[in-house]
């Protein structure tokens, strides 16, 4: 796999999407081999863990990365285009600078307006929600997004 240099889209790999996902539990105990810290945090991924598990699933065959929030919103215009996986670094409220907080957290877009970004936000205790987020909080989460192709 290579890396994301310049913009340039990252291959993932052309894999047919699986005929059946497991459920949950099921998928991360099949995992845990290859990511132990699963037991303690299952289904937590940095960038590289979730293009290998974009690749494993067949969701994408390229995934391109930005900071740009304009340039994601432009590339789920484009044909083929598969979704958006955005990241964000630091927890919403954490907005004093002294504070060395960092997480690895990612949230699915759902949309895009003027305004606001919808995310489906996946919690540890398997809950989620769906909700709007400013646009202006993304500096603030010091975000990026994943933006996955056909």
């Amino acid at each position: 796999m290579e890396r994301v240099r310049g913009g340039q889209p990252l291959p993932v790999g052309t894999c047919a999407p699986h005929a059946a996902t497991p459920p949950p539990a099921q998928f991360v105990a099949g995992h845990l081999a290859k990511y132990p810290h699963w037991a303690e945090a299952p289904g937590s991924a940095d960038l590289l863990v979730t293009c290998e598990l974009i690749r494993e699933l067949g969701l994408a065959a390229t995934a391109r990365t930005s900071i740009d929030p304009d340039e994601i919103i432009r590339e789920s215009k484009q044909p083929g285009y598969a979704g958006a996986l955005l990241f964000l670094e630091r927890w919403p409220g954490a907005d004093d600078p002294r504070r060395l907080d960092h997480v690895e957290h990612c949230v699915l877009a759902t949309g895009f307006d003027e305004k606001f970004f919808k995310v489906w936000n996946p919690f540890q205790d398997g809950t989620a929600s769906e909700s709007p987020w400013s646009w202006k909080s993304w500096p603030k989460l010091e975000m990026h997004g994943l933006v996955l192709s056909r």
